[in-house]
């Protein structure tokens, strides 16, 4: 995470309805986290790279990517309602993403919404065109 004054950057691949439905304001929820899921926990999920995010955002036809940004009070909030900053797992695919994911279970969900509504967590469209 950044130093306590600081903000971290991380980038979220998505369908582009879900993208749109958060960039308009839509709360972290279970019900909807549990119906996008892929593979994995159910959870929300950043990456640190934004090519890895594209990745994502690819298995969603069409897709979108979010640039999250995340100040150091609201990651440290994350981290203690059992956010994890981890390396990505490498699954079946044939080789190691680079980078680090940002693992957000349910339960920080109201923390990350919270912390949205006071301005400590910016989304906004990764280069749009």
């Amino acid at each position: 995470m950044a130093q306590p004054d600081e903000t971290s950057v991380w980038f979220h691949g998505t369908s582009l309805i879900a993208g749109l439905s958060l960039l308009n304001g839509a709360a972290l929820r279970l019900e909807v986290a549990l119906a996008q899921k892929i593979d994995g926990r159910p959870g929300f999920y950043l990456v640190n790279d934004a090519d890895v995010a594209a990745f994502f955002a690819a298995r969603r036809v069409p897709g979108a990517i979010l640039r999250v940004t995340i100040s150091a009070a609201a990651g440290a909030a994350l981290l203690a309602r059992g956010g994890r900053i981890t390396g990505l797992p490498q699954g079946a695919f044939p080789v190691p993403f680079p980078g680090e994911q940002f693992f957000l279970p349910p339960k920080a969900f109201a923390s990350f919404n919270r912390s949205r509504r006071l301005g400590m967590i910016a989304l906004a469209p990764h280069n749009f065109r």
